[in-house]
């Protein structure tokens, strides 16, 4: 019915749902790619309605709501499995994120600088959202990495906690300073690094499979 105004709205509604996600990186991120998700609910409305109008006798419509009704009930419960079931079984990274974040904050203190990898994963928003920082102590201590080419602006420092790439020499020299603490996973921490006398590990952080996430080490 491509002529209806309403028919008109929901294609535009796709197309524009469709469009400002493809100009960025990574479109069929499910943020994304949301506001297609209420046009199609409606579309779905819109095509249950168009069957059940077709059926001329009652019998008809109620075998067309009953086999509705089915679908509604498997695809809540699909659903359910996947999300309370199966996501928080298989999915660790929620978890492993959350480790850092905790570690962060039980490491940072007036005199310890925190270090840790991976800016560009922006992992200092897990340490906001578990340790509940106030938005106004955020905003007064935050320092953040000039623009990248694609446009991203990553955040560097929070106070005394770095989100940086490693660069081990200039680590030694700030250990000098002041006391640094470094939470890297197993893999940023090479083997020459293990046996250096001037790191020395503190913990390490498991998740609930006894996996090791993160480690924490020490500037001597």
């Amino acid at each position: 019915k491509r002529h209806h105004r309403e028919a008109q709205y929901l294609f535009l509604w796709i197309v524009t749902a469709l469009a400002v996600p493809s100009f960025t990186i990574s479109p069929e991120h499910t943020v994304r790619i949301s506001p297609i998700f209420p046009v199609l609910d409606l579309l779905t409305a819109f095509g249950a309605l168009a069957v059940l109008q077709f059926a001329t006798s009652i019998t008809t419509r109620k075998i067309v709501a009953f086999s509705f009704g089915i679908i509604v009930l498997m695809s809540t419960l699909r659903y359910l499995t996947q999300y309370l079931v199966i996501a928080q079984t298989t999915n660790v990274s929620h978890e492993k994120y959350t480790l850092l974040a905790h570690a962060i904050q039980k490491y940072r203190t007036a005199d310890n600088e925190v270090v840790t990898q991976s800016p560009s994963s922006s992992p200092y928003i897990w340490y906001l959202f578990k340790t509940a920082m106030e938005p106004r102590v955020f905003w007064q201590t935050v320092e953040r990495y000039s623009e990248t080419d694609e446009y991203f602006i990553h955040v560097h420092k929070i106070g005394n906690v770095t989100f940086e790439s490693i660069r081990w020499d200039d680590i030694f020299e700030r250990g000098i300073k002041h006391p640094v603490v470094l939470i890297f996973t197993p893999s940023e921490t090479t083997p020459d690094m293990r046996i250096n006398g001037k790191i020395k590990l503190l913990e390490e952080l498991k998740d609930r499979f006894g996996n090791i996430q993160y480690e924490v080490w020490s500037v001597q």
